[in-house]
C-alpha cells in the first residue's frame, strides 16, 4: 500500500467511520471499511454487482478474518473512500458472533418467552425495529466448518459468526439514517456478554437440530433458593476519649457448600442484599476492595508515588490531598525494581513502617528452582498473603509481567476473566488492588484507551489514573483521573521527585492542577505552539471578556483566525476556563467563560 495516511484539515476533518474503526481496533476486533450507503465514491464495477448498499466490503478482506488491521491499512482505506461505512468481522479474530432479530417475525420472537434468557450485550439498533446482539466467543474458540452459515434458527433469528461480517456504528444506512448503539449497550457504556451456551453449541455441532433454543421446549433446571445476607456489624465507637478508627470493611465469612452446591448458576435476589455506599483507601481515587489500574510513559515516577501512598497506609498518614489516611498493610509484586537497592530505600524515605510491607517476590518449585508468580495461577497463594498481612493495599508493577502464558493481554475475554478472579480476591480481602501500566506509543486518542494491553483491563477496573509531565514545568508530575465509577473525578494533584540520598527520591506534592488525563498524553509542546497557545490566550480573553459565549462560536471564530481547534483548547485548559450547559438536552449548548 503507497497510499499516504488520512490527514485531516480545516475542510476535510477525519471520517467518524475512520474514528470509529480505530476505536474497535483498540479494543481487539477487527474493523473493515464497507462501501458508502448511496455508493459515494465507488467504482462502477462494485456499483454494478453490489446487492447490500451500506454493507459490502469495499476491498479484499480475507486476510482481516485471520487477523486484525493495522492502524496504517485503516488510514489507507479510509483515504481512497472517507465515505466509507464501518463493519467488524465476526468470528474467532473479533472474538464476537452476532445475533440478528429481522422483520416483524424477529420482533414477534424476541417478545416470546424464552427471549428473557438472552444476557444483556453490545446491541444495535436497525431499521424498522430489528436488533443486532452482539455476544463473545470464548478464547480460542473455532467454529465447526459447517457452521459458517448457521441454518434452522426460527423464522426472524439469524446469526452471523466466523466468515461474516456486520455493519455497526456510525454507518449509514441504505435506507437512510444511521446505525446506532442501543442506549446503555454500547461499547462505551458495556461489554459483550459471553455467548450463551446453546448458541456456543449450535455454533460447533453438526447437528444443529438437536440443539435446543431458548425458544425450544425444555424445562429449567430448579434453582436453588439464595441465601440471605448477614447484616454487616455496627462499626466500633470511641471509647475513654479515644480517637475513633476508621473501620475497615471485612469479607463475610464463606458458606460452607458441598462440590455439588458448587455446580450451575449462583442466583442472588437483590432484596437480600444490603446497600452500602463505597469504602476508600483514598477518597475519590481509589476504592477498596475494587481494582484500580494506574498508566504512565516510563520514567515518571509511577512506582515512586505508590511506594509514597504505600508508606502514608502502613502508618496511618494523611494522603496527598489532605484526606484521613486508613492503616494496614501493603503487599507488593515488583518485576521491574530490586527490593535491596530500589524499593526497601524509596520506603525508608517516604517513611513507611518496613514490617508492614510484605513482597511477593517467587515460588519455590520442586526441583529447587524458583519461579515469578503467575495470575491467575497463583491468585490463592496471593489471596492467602493478602490476608495474612491485614493488607489494604496491593501494587502489581506492572500488571502484564505476572500474567501467565495462557492469558492473551490484548484478548479481551481472557483478561476479563483474569480480572474478574482478581476482582474477587480484591472484594473478599477489602484490599485496593492497583495495576500498574506502560503506555502505548500512539500518540492519539483519549487517555483511557492509552494503556497497554486489551480495553477489557480499563474496562474491568473502578479507577483510572495516569502520570504525565506538567506541561508548564519539565520537573514537575501530574496524577489525574482517567476514570472513575464510584465517584466524581477529583482535581488533577501535582508532584515532583526530590531526591533524597544517591538516587533515591521522596514524592513531594504541590498542591491541585487544571491540566486533565487528556491534556497528558498531547505530544511536548514545540516552542512555536507554546507562541500559538500564547496567541490563543489572548484570543480567548478578547472573545470572553464581555461574558459567557458559545462554545460553537468560539470555535468557529477561531477558524476565521487560524487558531487550530487542539491549540484552542489547550489555551482553554491553560486559562482553566469554564464549561458551562446551557439548556437541556438536545436543545441545550456549551457555553465557554472565564474563571
Amino acid at each position: 500500500m503507497n497510499d499516504v495516511l488520512f490527514r485531516s484539515s480545516p475542510q476535510r476533518s477525519t471520517p467518524v467511520c475512520l474514528l470509529a474503526a480505530l476505536d474497535f481496533l483498540a479494543r481487539g476486533w477487527s474493523p473493515i471499511a464497507l462501501c458508502p450507503a448511496d455508493h459515494a465514491g465507488v467504482d462502477a464495477a462494485h456499483e454494478r454487482l453490489c446487492n447490500a448498499p451500506g454493507g459490502t466490503p469495499l476491498w479484499s478482506w480475507k486476510e482481516y478474518q485471520q487477523r486484525l488491521p493495522s492502524e496504517r491499512e485503516l488510514h489507507v482505506y479510509w483515504n481512497r473512500n472517507p465515505e466509507a461505512n464501518v463493519g467488524i468481522v465476526l468470528g474467532p479474530v473479533s472474538g464476537l458472533v452476532a445475533l440478528l432479530f429481522d422483520g416483524p417475525q424477529g420482533e414477534e420472537l424476541r417478545r416470546r418467552p424464552g427471549s428473557e434468557a438472552l444476557p444483556e450485550t453490545l446491541e444495535i439498533m436497525g431499521a424498522a425495529g430489528s436488533r443486532r446482539l452482539l455476544y463473545s466467543l470464548p478464547p480460542r474458540f473455532v467454529v465447526h466448518p459447517l457452521a459458517l452459515a448457521v441454518p434452522a434458527l426460527p423464522d426472524g433469528l439469524s446469526c452471523l459468526a466466523a466468515g461474516e461480517h456486520l455493519p455497526v456504528p456510525p454507518s449509514r444506512r441504505a435506507g437512510g439514517g444511521a446505525c446506532i448503539w442501543r442506549l446503555g449497550r454500547s461499547p462505551d457504556e458495556c461489554s459483550a456478554a459471553p455467548a450463551p451456551r446453546w448458541l456456543i453449541d449450535y455454533l460447533v455441532s453438526e447437528d444443529r437440530s438437536a440443539v435446543p433454543t431458548p425458544w425450544s421446549e425444555a424445562v429449567a433446571a430448579p434453582v436453588a433458593a439464595p441465601q440471605p445476607v448477614e447484616p454487616a456489624a455496627p462499626a466500633a465507637r470511641p471509647q475513654n476519649g479515644e480517637p475513633a478508627v476508621m473501620p475497615v470493611p471485612r469479607a463475610a465469612d464463606p458458606v460452607p457448600r458441598d462440590a455439588a452446591q458448587d455446580v450451575g448458576p449462583h442466583i442472588i435476589v437483590l432484596s437480600a442484599v444490603k446497600a452500602a455506599p463505597p469504602q476508600w483507601l483514598w477518597p475519590g481515587w481509589i476504592p477498596l476492595g475494587k481494582l484500580v489500574v494506574l498508566d504512565g510513559d516510563p520514567g515518571l515516577g509511577k512506582s515512586t508515588l505508590l511506594l509514597d501512598l504505600a508508606a502514608r497506609i502502613t502508618r496511618g498518614l494523611p494522603l496527598p490531598d489532605g484526606a484521613a489516611g486508613m492503616t494496614g498493610g501493603v503487599t507488593l509484586l515488583t518485576a521491574e525494581d530490586s527490593l535491596t537497592d530500589t524499593v526497601r530505600p524509596r520506603l525508608e524515605v517516604a517513611g513507611a513502617d518496613l514490617d508492614r510491607v510484605h513482597a511477593f517476590s517467587s515460588i519455590g518449585e520442586p526441583n529447587g528452582g524458583n519461579r515469578p508468580p503467575i495470575i491467575p495461577h497463583d491468585l490463592d497463594v496471593l489471596r492467602q498473603i493478602v490476608k495474612n498481612s491485614s493488607s489494604r493495599l496491593l501494587i502489581i508493577d506492572p500488571f502484564l509481567a505476572y500474567l501467565g502464558g495462557s492469558v492473551d493481554s490484548c484478548n479481551d475475554q481472557d483478561v476479563r476473566r483474569c480480572l474478574h478472579r482478581l476482582a474477587e480476591l480484591a472484594e473478599e480481602a477489602a484490599c485496593a488492588v492497583v495495576l500498574l501500566r506502560h503506555l502505548t506509543k500512539l500518540a492519539t486518542g483519549r487517555a483511557v484507551y492509552r494503556g497497554q494491553g486489551s480495553i477489557g483491563i480499563i474496562g474491568a477496573a473502578r479507577a483510572g489514573l495516569l502520570v504525565g509531565r506538567d506541561p508548564d514545568a519539565e520537573s514537575h508530575r501530574i496524577l489525574a483521573c482517567t476514570k472513575s465509577n464510584l465517584a466524581a473525578s477529583p482535581a488533577s494533584l501535582r508532584y515532583t521527585l526530590e531526591p533524597v540520598i544517591a538516587n533515591i527520591c521522596r514524592v513531594v506534592w504541590c498542591g491541585a492542577s487544571a491540566y486533565q488525563a487528556d491534556d497528558l498524553i498531547q505530544q511536548p509542546e514545540t516552542p512555536d505552539e507554546r507562541l500559538m497557545t500564547k496567541d490563543a490566550q489572548q484570543f480567548l480573553r478578547t472573545v470572553l471578556g464581555d461574558g459567557p459565549v458559545a462554545a460553537d462560536e468560539c470555535l468557529r471564530q477561531a477558524r476565521e483566525v487560524n487558531i487550530s481547534e487542539r491549540t484552542l483548547r489547550r489555551a482553554k485548559t491553560r486559562l482553566k476556563v469554564q464549561s458551562i450547559k446551557e439548556g437541556v438536552g438536545a436543545l441545550g449548548q456549551w457555553l465557554w467563560q472565564l474563571p
